[in-house]
Formats: C-alpha cells, structure tokens, sequence
C-alpha cells in the first residue's frame, strides 16, 4: 500500500461507522456508472478472502481517490493517519473551503415537517423512458427542474414521476440554457448568468401540486456571505435516498453560483437546496472546484417568463374536469356548483349554507355520482382545510342523523338525548328536533375546534326518499342553518319538498336575509357552455387557443348533434366529452 489510509485505522471506522462509510463512499463515487457500496464490496473480499478494509483501500488507490476519501471522513471527524492526505491536500482543502458554520442547528419539530412534505413534492424527471434528473413541484402545475436534464429531449416524451409511483406526461414551457462554460466545469461570463441559468419549468396535465404539495417560491432565502447548513432534495442516480445535509458557502452577494457539499451524484441535477429554516436557495447543477455547484434562486426567479409561467398557473374559479386532467370526467355546464362553492369558502354570500343539485331526468346519475369528488378536487384547488363527508342514506335506513353522526363524530360520540325529549317522552316530531339540534352543535363544535369546516354530502339516487327520511333531512337542515361552519350539498331528492329557503343563483344567495340553500339543476346543456369548458381547458392546458379557434373547435364538437330550441340533452354529454379530450389531444399532438 502506497497511501498513508491504512487498514488498521479504516477497520475500525467500517466495524462501528458502516453509515458514515457508506456516504462517503457515495461522496467519493459520486458517477452512477461506478457504483461502490460495504455491501457489494464485503462480498467481494470474502471471495477472494482479503480483508474488506484491505480491498476498498485497494480500490480507491486504483481510482485515484484515496485522498478525496480520507477528506470525507476527516470533515466527519475521524482520525486518520499522518500521510492519509496529501502535504498539500486537494481534496481537504476543497472540503474544507467552506469553514465553520454558524448559528443553530436545525429545528427537529420544522425539519420532520420539512421531511413528508419533501417526500411528497419532490419527483423524478425522464426523457424517453430513461431518468435525467430531480425536479419539485412548485405550483399546481409546474415542475421546476435544471435545463440540463432535458438535453435531447426535443421530440422525446418527457415524464414526471410522482411521490404516487406514477408517472405523468410533461411539456416544457421555460427553459433556459447553461452556459457553455459551464459544460466544461467553468462559471459562466458575468454577463451570461441571467441568460443561461441552467433552468427550466415543465408543465403537467394534472394538477399534481394540488395533490402532494409544492415548495414556496413566496419563501426565498436570503443567503448571506459565509458558511451555511444546507438540504438538498433529490434523487442521485434516479434512486430513492432520502435528503442529504451539508454546507454551502457563499462568498459575496454577487456570487453567480453557490457551493455545497451535500452527496449527491448524476441524476441529482435540478434537485432543490433549502436552508436550515427550510427556504428555497436554488437549484443543484452539478460539479465546479472539487465541489457542487448550486444555481442560487435570484438567478431566475426574476425572470419575467418564468414569473409569468407562475403567475399564470393559477387555478380557474370553473374547472373543466373532475381531477384536473384529460382523463378527467369533463365537466359541462356546472358554472352554478362551482360559484356556490367559491362562496362558500370565500363567504362572499353570508346566508348560504349550501347547495342542492337536482336532475331533471331522475335516471341520469353521471353528474350526481361525479359532483362528490369534484367537490374534493375544487376544494383543494381553492386551498380549503375543509372536511368533506360522503352520505349515503340507503346505508343507514331512515336514520339519517345517527348515520350523519356516526360518519363524522363517531358511533361512540353520539349526542345523548335532552331530558323530556328523550324517545317516548314526548312526540316524536320534538325528538327528532332535538336530535337534530344536537348534533348540528356538536358538528359546529367540531369544526371550531379543528379550524375545518364540515361539509356533508348527502346523495341519494332515489328521486323520493320514504317520508321518515324527508323528515331527518328538513329538521337536519334546518338545525345547521344557524351554525356558520356546516355546509350541506344534496345531491338528488327531486321528489322531495324542502320547506328550506331556496335560491336560483349565486346573485339571490348574496342578497338572502336568512339562510338558503341554491340550487343547481342538471340537464340539457348550451353551447355556450361547451365554449366555455373549452376556454377553461385551453386557459388551463397553455394551449393558445383564441376566441375564434375555441369557437370552431366548439362547432367541430357539437356537429350532428341535435340540440331543439338550442340546447343539447344531457345524455349526450358524454359524446361531447369524448370528443373534446380528441381534438384537444390531437392539437397537442399526444403521443398515443
């Protein structure tokens, strides 16, 4: 052995450190194409009977990284030998270029919350069927990844993949370039920072965003010059590994790029660093100095596109499909629901207390059975903590408020029954006023307590319902129209007569004095509101349409269909449907 890392001293950090030898083994090994972990390399000295110590001080003298090594175990604060680094250390002073950090060390409370939320929001990036790079998510939308992973991906399929193990078709939408400098290991020109940052914004059918969280561009760190800990969320060599901890250094203010020493490897380009109180600093890019290299977030997030890109994701106050995607139930027509839930969680309209969505052909049930997860959906578009809760009353008889209690509060915390309202104490009208009563309280109470209020979503296929029912559902309606925080959509119950203040339009709920419901009714459908789910579809999908290119997309659609007196029925919604997602999909030119 020619170096001064000796068997005798590295045995022992493998015997009681595994871990720490593991990551600096993906430190000093930081090319996917040459992988070298304990495992593989235990195995490989008992068949050759060396030991272990002995064969991975062989590899590293064989790959010239015997010193890189011994400087990753060094900054760990394992002794090492006199000779085990350099008289004029390369790879120790590169490490230990960053210096001290100072201040306090991260907040365990804050970092586990960091730690699901970065499981959920980070993902994958794959040009042609083979992993890239990292990315995040970073609105509804957007993906924000480096520029570099799509290199060649000019007419190859690109796809994300989510923290759901699924993989999901992406368009680029922004995209600038690194620097050729920067290929070969150097800074980019002064002058050609802002215009090759190395950065670039994909944009997602569905809303993933929604769904599994997106890091905060409205929470930017300020990085001031010195050492710093640092976070870096990624996936080295397309792998799942967790986040990793390190330093970056930034030297001045104007500094083009940051330094880190965080492990990463190929595949952690357009992984998101963050600080220690978990604010965006910038995009990983790859290797400068002996060192990573960190594209700090002032380099882009003023861009005016790139801004514009984020500020035009926002989400319409009208969805166009249930999930947000093309594979969606295509929405048609259901302007009324959608207002009335934005006033709902706005509380633009004080009296309303919910919504009744009554069909005009009983037998269709496609937008009845639908309207509960586009509730969801729209709900997390709009940021709503609130709870939603599906009843069924043929799964509780006529029971509807011990089924109501049951499903939200529990069958354990059922509210007691009054003295002298008690069954059999009274009539049965009083009782049931009563029961009525205190579970709306207790509902109220339970959304105070939780900051989230409580919708109930009470659906029923039977257009009339046994009088028994009726009766739960009028007094329970009429207990939780004092109580600010319920809210109550029907969904059916045509043949029932609600003796319950109604309103037609978001316009009469605003001007109620006592507490409504509005109503929604579905049926036969304009072509107006075909022309208007396709400006949602086109505004929310970036494709560029104008008015006059929606107008004859929407007269493409609606050909051979019969519509009398100008409006279409509603069994044909679905062939309108089918025909949209065509057109749109074939003006994008999906791959099939």
């Amino acid at each position: 052995m020619t170096s001064g890392l000796t068997q005798a001293a590295l045995q022992p950090v493998i015997d009681t450190r595994p871990e720490l030898v593991e990551q600096a083994l993906r430190v000093t090994y930081d090319d996917p194409q040459v992988i070298q972990d304990l495992a593989t390399l235990r195995a490989t000295a008992e068949i050759f009977g060396t030991p272990l110590a002995e064969l991975l001080i062989r590899y590293l003298e064989r790959d010239a990284l015997t010193h890189k090594f011994a400087a990753v175990l060094l900054r760990d604060g394992i002794d090492l030998p006199d000779g085990a680094l350099p008289p004029q250390p390369d790879w120790a002073q590169a490490m230990g270029a960053f210096g001290a950090v100072t201040g306090p060390g991260f907040d365990e409370e804050a970092l586990a919350v960091f730690a699901r939320r970065s499981r959920a929001f980070r993902c994958r990036i794959s040009v042609d069927g083979t992993v890239t790079g990292s990315g995040v998510l970073i609105s509804p939308r957007l993906v924000l990844t480096a520029a570099h992973v799509l290199t060649g991906a000019e007419g190859q399929p690109i796809r994300v993949h989510a923290a759901d193990g699924q993989s999901y078709p992406a368009r680029r939408r922004f995209c600038l370039p690194p620097h050729p400098d920067e290929e070969r290991g150097l800074l980019p020109p002064e002058g050609a920072a802002l215009t090759h940052p190395d950065v670039a914004l994909l944009r997602l059918d569905r809303p993933l965003g929604h769904l599994f969280g997106r890091v905060d561009l409205g929470r930017l760190a300020e990085v001031a010059p010195g050492t710093h800990r640092f976070v870096l969320v990624h996936f080295p060599a397309g792998a799942e590994a967790g986040i990793e901890f390190g330093r970056m250094v930034r030297t001045s203010p104007q500094d083009l790029r940051l330094k880190h020493d965080a492990p990463s490897a190929k595949g952690s380009s357009g992984g998101a660093g963050f600080d220690r109180a978990f604010r965006f600093v910038g995009l990983h890019q790859g290797k400068w100095d002996n060192n990573r290299r960190l594209v700090p977030h002032e380099q882009f997030v003023s861009n005016a596109e790139f801004a514009s890109q984020l500020q035009h994701d926002s989400q319409p106050r009208y969805p166009w499909s249930h999930d947000g995607s093309l594979d969606g139930h295509i929405l048609i027509g259901r302007s009324d629901f959608f207002d009335g839930i934005a006033a709902l969680v706005t509380g633009e309209a004080e009296m309303l207390r919910g919504l009744w969505i009554r069909r005009l052909d009983a037998g269709q049930s496609a937008g009845i059975s639908f309207s509960y997860p586009v509730l969801q959906f729209y709900l997390r578009q709009m940021a709503a903590p609130d709870e939603t809760h599906r009843i069924a009353p043929e799964d509780g008889g006529d029971d509807l408020l011990g089924l109501v209690s049951d499903t939200v509060l529990g069958a354990a915390a059922r509210p007691a029954a009054q003295p002298g309202v008690a069954p059999g104490q009274t009539t049965d009208i009083a009782v049931l006023q009563d029961q009525a009563r205190q579970l709306a309280a207790a509902l109220q109470d339970r959304a105070e307590t939780t900051g989230r209020p409580v919708w109930l979503f009470i659906e029923t296929s039977d257009s009339d319902p046994p009088r028994a029912l009726q009766m739960h559902l009028e007094h329970l309606i009429a207990a939780c129209a004092p109580q600010g925080l319920i809210r109550i959509v029907l969904a059916g119950f045509e043949g029932v007569a609600l003796t319950s203040n109604l309103v037609a339009s978001l316009g009469e709920a605003r001007s109620a004095r006592r507490p409504c419901l509005m109503r929604e009714v579905l049926g036969p459908f304009t072509r107006a509101e075909v022309v208007f789910t396709l400006t949602e579809m086109a505004r929310d999908l970036a494709l560029g349409w104008d008015r006059t290119t929606i107008e004859d997309h929407a007269s493409a659609v609606l050909a051979g269909l019969a519509a009398p007196a100008g409006r279409y029925d509603g069994s044909q919604i679905g062939e309108v449907a089918r025909r949209l997602r065509k057109r749109v999909r074939e003006a994008r030119g999906d791959w099939t």
